[in-house]
């Protein structure tokens, strides 16, 4: 599999978003960190999550919200959108090694003053987008195990087709990473930490070794 040296990760959005501050910093950071890339020579992909996992409702203008990003100086090269993670994040919950888990830490919603895992939590509180689309899934997952599977998709480690989007601002290099440049706001830190402690419960946990984020 052909890889390039960092697959980075900047500009999460949510569906019932626009483009706003925290879009903008991140594409900076970005940008800040592909230039000590072009210097040292190596080579890299970027990428943007799109949560359409969690709200009730959707009007991004995804177009408009990519022309944005580029008008920073930073080309969004793949998009990925949250929802089409499910079925690699109950892959990833088959794998994770009980006995690195205590009894209470599986099928528990967690809450954010606790420090537990995001596992499967079956008895949902609400439904994402639409209704009918929920129906046709068993379990719902909590957003850490579908970041964890994220990961795990970046580093070529999951596969799937059809889930990684070729934009048109960039000219075609492989989506997977080496090594993960993640740049999130500094709020979603417990959601990143908990995907962490997901995949050290798996026989992934090395690829620890290999991400990086910077929170703003």
């Amino acid at each position: 599999m052909k890889k390039v040296d960092y697959n980075i990760e900047f500009g999460h959005i949510f569906v019932n978003e626009k483009f706003c501050s925290r879009q903008r910093d991140s594409s900076k950071i970005a940008k800040k960190f592909i230039e000590q890339l072009n210097r040292k020579k190596k080579t890299y992909s970027t990428t943007i999550l799109i949560d359409d996992y969690q709200p009730s409702y959707s009007y991004l203008d995804l177009c408009s919200f990519l022309e944005s990003v580029k008008k920073l100086g930073i080309a969004p090269g793949y998009i990925v959108y949250e929802s089409q993670l499910h079925s690699l994040a109950n892959k990833l919950l088959s794998l994770i090694n009980k006995k690195n888990i205590t009894e209470e830490k599986v099928e528990i919603k967690v809450k954010s003053n606790k420090d537990t895992l995001l596992l499967n939590h079956r008895n949902m509180s609400s439904l994402s987008l639409k209704d009918d689309y929920f129906a046709k899934i068993n379990d719902y997952i909590e957003t850490p195990v579908l970041i964890a599977a994220w990961y795990l998709l970046r580093l070529g480690i999951f596969q799937k087709q059809g889930i990684v989007k070729e934009t048109k601002y960039t000219k075609k290099v492989p989506f997977v990473g080496e090594n993960l440049l993640t740049i999130i706001p500094k709020q979603y830190k417990p959601i990143d930490t908990a995907a962490k402690k997901i995949l050290e419960c798996t026989k992934y946990k090395n690829c620890l070794k290999r991400m990086t984020e910077t929170y703003f």
